[in-house]
């Protein structure tokens, strides 16, 4: 039974990544249209216009715009994480974990490994709409500039601004994300201290 509820557990986690993967990729779309109209030359009030004359072929469009969008996901999302990890990521982990902040890997395996089921979903939760608010910055940055080099300047500069708030999000989320690891960490140490306190009394007690 709890050998179903796990592999229950892990499949609804597959298919979350999946769904946060291809909302990704869907947002990343837009900027790759509009960079193709761009640098193509194309004009995109032809938009409206194909969609009338391809409908016979939407099933065939969806299929192919979900296929992209999950390979595009995964590329934003590697991108947003490289991007990230060598700006912003570097300070916020120095503001967090201080004095330790070179041992961040370790602290985050030790977290993984001997955490609770309850503290490791958690962190995974996290992680998951740390994922989401970086990659939608990146998205919405790359967003207002295909608009701006199109000269749509109100729609540019009001998704520039989404981009801004976005990027506060973004790093709000991922200072939270590593309180949540350090804290967890600090309870795991914690109780190990505990633990080894009281394996010394009952030796004291033996002896």
């Amino acid at each position: 039974m709890a050998g179903q509820f796990k592999e229950r557990k892990d499949n609804l986690a597959t298919t979350s990544l999946i769904v946060e993967i291809i909302v990704i990729g869907a947002f990343a779309l837009v900027w790759v249209i509009l960079f193709v109209f761009k640098f193509s030359g194309l004009d995109l009030s032809l938009i409206p216009e194909w969609l009338v004359a391809y409908k016979d072929w939407s099933t065939l469009v969806a299929f192919m715009s979900l296929v992209i969008s999950y390979q595009l996901g995964w590329s934003v999302n590697q991108f947003s994480y490289f991007f990230a990890r060598n700006t912003f990521n570097k300070t916020i982990k120095a503001k967090v974990f201080k004095n330790q902040y070179q041992n961040f890997d370790s602290i985050k395996s030790t977290v993984y490994m001997k955490g609770s089921s309850f503290a490791v979903e958690k962190v995974k939760e996290r992680l998951s709409v740390v994922r989401l608010t970086r990659s939608a910055f990146m998205n919405f940055l790359l967003i207002s500039i295909g608009l701006l080099l199109l000269e749509k300047w109100a729609a540019g500069f009001v998704t520039m601004g989404i981009t801004l708030i976005l990027f506060a999000q973004a790093t709000d989320m991922y200072t939270l994300y590593c309180q949540q690891i350090f804290n967890s960490y600090k309870v795991i140490k914690s109780n190990e201290e505990k633990q080894k306190k009281v394996q010394g009394k009952n030796v004291k007690v033996k002896n």
